[in-house]
Parts: structure tokens; C-alpha cells; sequence
């Protein structure tokens, strides 16, 4: 079925539908529409008037999963100084260096930004060179 007529169908039968009309009765409508629906394109109507649909947020786009790294969060850029520890490792008994803890150095954040939270990964990266960490905004 073309995807206008379609659309246009369903438009006109949904507002019938949603006075209370039983679907039965809204398949002998459309069948009897001077459009000859065939029972195929009657049933691809029927199915998308009476299939719930998800209701779009207010900006159209359906929100994304609390997980997803590319939901966009606030965070605080701080002041900050990593605090490193050595450990032999286990398999070449070489010493090496890890991220003990991050040490906050400024109480109020230098600025507030709007970024995904694989950006604020990748920045916090850079700490030991830029000195600055994101900690996102409680």
C-alpha cells in the first residue's frame, strides 16, 4: 500500500475509531470507502489505528536509555590532581603506575557544560596533562 494513502486512511479513520466505534464496524467502513481498499491494505489499516503508538517526548525524538553514552549530561569542570600508586605486576614483576584516587582541587567548578558522557570520558583521560576533571553536576 502507498505510504500517502495510507496515511491519509488511517488519519481518517482514526478520528472514527476514537469515538467508540468497535473494529468490526470499522472494517465494514472501510471496506464500503469509495477507494476500494483491498483486505490486505484493510487490515494494514485497521493494525496501525488500533497498534498503541509511543508517544513522542516534546521534541519528537524518543528519549534515550539512561545507560547510552551519548545522552548529553551536566558536568562541572574542577581543578584536579590524580593521585598515583605503584604496583609490581604479576606477570614481568615490573613496577607499574595506577589511578589510586583524583584529588579535587578547586570547591567551586571553573565552568558548567552541557556534553555526552564518552566526551567527559575522554577529557578525564587528559588529567594529568590538563589538570582538569568532569565530575558530573549533582
Amino acid at each position: 500500500m502507498n505510504a500517502n494513502k495510507k496515511k491519509a486512511a488511517v488519519d481518517k479513520y482514526t478520528k472514527l475509531y476514537a469515538t467508540g466505534v468497535s473494529v468490526e464496524e470499522l472494517t465494514k467502513d472501510i471496506k464500503a470507502d469509495e477507494k476500494g481498499y483491498s483486505d490486505d491494505e484493510v487490515a494494514e489499516i485497521i493494525e496501525a489505528i488500533t497498534t498503541p503508538a509511543i508517544a513522542p517526548t516534546n521534541t519528537g525524538v524518543a528519549p534515550a536509555p539512561a545507560d547510552d553514552p551519548h545522552t548529553m549530561k551536566w558536568f562541572e569542570r574542577h581543578k584536579a590532581k590524580p593521585n598515583f600508586k605503584y604496583r609490581v605486576n604479576e606477570d614481568t614483576g615490573a613496577p607499574e603506575r595506577y589511578l589510586a584516587s583524583i584529588e579535587k582541587l578547586s570547591a567551586s567548578p571553573l565552568s558548567t557544560t552541557f556534553i555526552e558522557q564518552r566526551q567527559a570520558d575522554e577529557l578525564n583521560a587528559q588529567l594529568e596533562n590538563s589538570g582538569e576533571y568532569y565530575y558530573p553536576k549533582a
